[in-house]
């Protein structure tokens, strides 16, 4: 399946907060709304990018580069055919563990197109093999957040970390994201950080604590996880993100929109309709790949049937549902 100053977020078990201004727009998953894309690299070879199109797919990230000197070689091909396609495209950068992220950000900036229709740059990270030249760099979470700077600095725009969960364990784990609660023993000192947009972490999940007096402007998501049934602390929690913050994601470029992911209905129960953001439904890939392969099946059965039956009485005619000799 992001910084710009990474506007925080509060995952309040009602998980709470990414960051906004006014409350826009809600998502649910019983809704199915969502949007499916693809990411792709030299590994898919060819793509047939119109037919592709024609699917559910909307997006795709396509593989820039690697490391500090590798281009993927099908990078410009498949951002081209993406493009012609009409699907919405983002580049990404596979980051190893072998080069500072300094190098790295300066590599992806010389590869990636400067495109105002592009999505956001992402970062790939994941588990490699060994180091071919030098030695492994050392503090790996401080590497990313220079590749970060860097990249967000040239374009304005914050990276998206896709990453796996192996990877976030060994590497970014405290990092990025922390649970608080009573519990912690630096508990004010978390939320401190948690409310300067220029500290980690960038994602606070809570059970409670974070539902009342916790003043953070730069949330500008709010992900219910849990169900809330106190009208006082659903309110609260909305106000975690409806508190205007100036140049959220730049100069000039404030806090506008405030986003509700509801995983569990509090919306409905309280009755606010707010405006939900339209969305493409349509079944995972895998299950569109074997009905397609159904359909092709039952389509070649019907074509055999009638052939076997428009060769039944026909003179040097042959019955293709019985096997047929020669005497």
């Amino acid at each position: 399946m992001k910084s710009w100053r990474i506007p925080a977020l509060l995952v309040a078990l009602a998980l709470a907060c990414v960051g906004g201004a006014i409350v826009t727009g809600f998502w649910s998953p019983w809704a199915d709304r969502y949007v499916q894309g693809v990411d792709v690299s030299r590994h898919q070879g060819d793509v047939d990018w119109h037919a592709l199109a024609a699917t559910d797919i909307r997006f795709a990230y396509i593989k820039a580069s690697e490391g500090g000197d590798y281009v993927d070689p099908m990078f410009k091909a498949h951002w081209r055919g993406a493009g012609e396609a009409g699907l919405k495209r983002g580049a990404y950068h596979f980051f190893t563990l072998c080069r500072s992220g300094a190098l790295q950000a300066a590599h992806f900036i010389g590869v990636a197109p400067r495109d105002a229709d592009a999505l956001p740059p992402a970062v790939d990270l994941e588990h490699m093999g060994p180091c071919r030249q030098g030695a492994q760099i050392v503090n790996v979470a401080r590497e990313i957040d220079i590749y970060l700077d860097t990249v967000e600095q040239r374009t304005g725009r914050r990276p998206i970390l896709y990453t796996t969960r192996a990877f976030h364990d060994a590497h970014l784990k405290g990092a990025f994201a922390r649970v608080i609660t009573f519990e912690n023993e630096y508990a004010q000192s978390l939320i401190d950080d948690f409310s300067n947009r220029e500290k980690a972490p960038h994602i606070a999940l809570s059970v409670d604590m974070l539902d009342t007096g916790i003043d953070v402007p730069e949330v500008v998501n709010l992900v219910f996880f849990k169900i809330v049934r106190s009208k006082t602390k659903f309110w609260q929690m909305l106000g975690r993100g409806t508190r205007l913050c100036p140049d959220l994601f730049g100069p000039g470029v404030d806090k506008r929109h405030f986003c509700v992911f509801d995983f569990c209905r509090n919306l409905e129960y309280f009755s606010q309709n707010f405006a939900a953001t339209d969305g493409v439904a349509g079944a995972p890939l895998g299950k569109r790949l074997f009905e397609t392969r159904l359909e092709l099946i039952a389509g070649l059965d019907v074509r055999l049937r009638a052939s076997a039956v428009a060769g039944v009485g026909s003179e040097g005619g042959a019955n293709y549902s019985e096997p047929t000799t020669e005497a």
